[in-house]
């Protein structure tokens, strides 16, 4: 990738689509953190390169294009809440974070 600028706004969701090859995985690595690079990512006014793993990951999400390389609970619900249980967040609010997204995503009966 040469030359990439990007601006997401403040609670935008964003996805990277495009033909094989054309570079989504690399981008999606590098603003993960995942490989190096030569340019900046900032967030907020800050280098986010700059910042470890876990503190991307409160703003960055990755899916990867084969989701059984990644699914490692049997329900969804507890796939989705995976992450946040893992930051240590009260049950009462995964169930509410939880719920939102599935909801989102239509897969909320």
């Amino acid at each position: 990738l040469n030359n990439v600028q990007l601006k997401v706004y403040r609670r935008e969701l964003l996805s990277i689509v495009g033909h094989n090859g054309a570079g989504k995985s690399t981008l999606a690595k590098a603003i993960c953190g995942f490989l190096d690079i030569t340019g900046n990512i900032q967030f907020c006014n800050r280098g986010f390169n700059q910042l470890s793993i876990s503190e991307r990951s409160e703003f960055v999400g990755y899916v990867m294009q084969n989701p059984n390389h990644m699914i490692s609970e049997k329900m969804i619900y507890d796939e989705v809440a995976l992450g946040l249980r893992a930051r240590g967040m009260k049950e009462s609010d995964i169930k509410i974070r939880v719920e939102n997204v599935l909801k989102i995503c239509g897969l909320y009966a």
